[in-house]
């Protein structure tokens, strides 16, 4: 029951408490300077509170991030190289979701612990620095496995908010 009043109250708010508006352009400008570094397509989903039927339901943040990774459509790149990074303000929870095609070469063991990190500076309210950071060392595993695409941007949205 608390979990659902603290969604509902930060229902009203959205993410204006976590972000400005400063801090998405620096982030979608991050977002994109990441995918210059490697051939994957990446996505940051924002959302300040589950819906509440979700909330209802006992859909967890893992489960909410395969929907919103489905809604992108990230699962529709040429490669199977799609990646969401799912941020649950309210519940300051984070999963990132890859495509088959980087399920092969980046497993839990390596995208847990970035999950874990960016969690410690929401813990600290260190929002935009901690994304930006999340950003950078997946950037870098991604890179070692998937060199710079040359080719079209397959995915142009950047930044969501749920």
């Amino acid at each position: 029951m608390r979990k659902i009043l603290r969604h509902l109250y930060f229902s009203l708010l959205g993410i204006r408490p976590y972000f400005s508006s400063t801090d998405l352009a620096a982030i979608d400008a991050a977002v994109a300077q990441s995918e210059r570094m490697h051939g994957c397509q990446l996505s940051l989903a924002l959302e300040g509170s589950m819906p509440l039927c979700d909330l209802f339901r006992g859909k967890s943040c893992r489960e909410r991030a395969w929907e919103i990774f489905s809604l992108e459509r990230l699962w529709d790149t040429e490669r199977n190289v799609g990646v969401l990074m799912y941020l649950s303000l309210t519940d300051r929870k984070v999963e990132i979701v890859v495509d088959r095609g980087i399920a092969k070469v980046l497993d839990e063991t390596t995208l847990e612990p970035l999950c874990r990190k960016l969690e410690t500076h929401f813990r600290k309210s260190n929002f935009k620095n901690g994304v930006i950071e999340l950003l950078e060392s997946l950037s870098r595993s991604l890179a070692a496995h998937y060199p710079p695409n040359t080719g079209s941007d397959e995915i142009p949205r950047r930044v969501s908010i749920y």
